[in-house]
């Protein structure tokens, strides 16, 4: 059975993700990105999206990187000596 909506679905997906971007935004995920890639579609962008996947990940570790406080010790609020068994 084909669906009278095929034709619309990416269409319809488009905005489904823009609409997720916007309200990821809203709720303060500052992180969240919308790439479009012309002419690609479930079948064909997985070559085309890696650079973006990884680039994107590189940045946010090397953000949460910058970003790390050093360990607090369980029992107190002092923070523990930086050395090589803490890094």
């Amino acid at each position: 059975m084909k669906s009278r909506l095929r034709p619309h679905s990416m269409l319809m997906r488009a905005e489904e993700n823009l609409y997720f971007v916007s309200m990821m935004k809203l709720v303060g995920h500052k992180a969240v990105k919308h790439i479009v890639i012309e002419g690609a579609d479930h079948g064909k962008c997985g070559a085309a999206c890696w650079p973006h996947v990884i680039a994107f990940i590189e940045t946010r570790l090397a953000e949460m990187k910058s970003n790390a406080k050093p360990p607090v010790a369980p029992d107190s609020k002092k923070r523990l000596p930086q050395g090589p068994a803490n890094e």
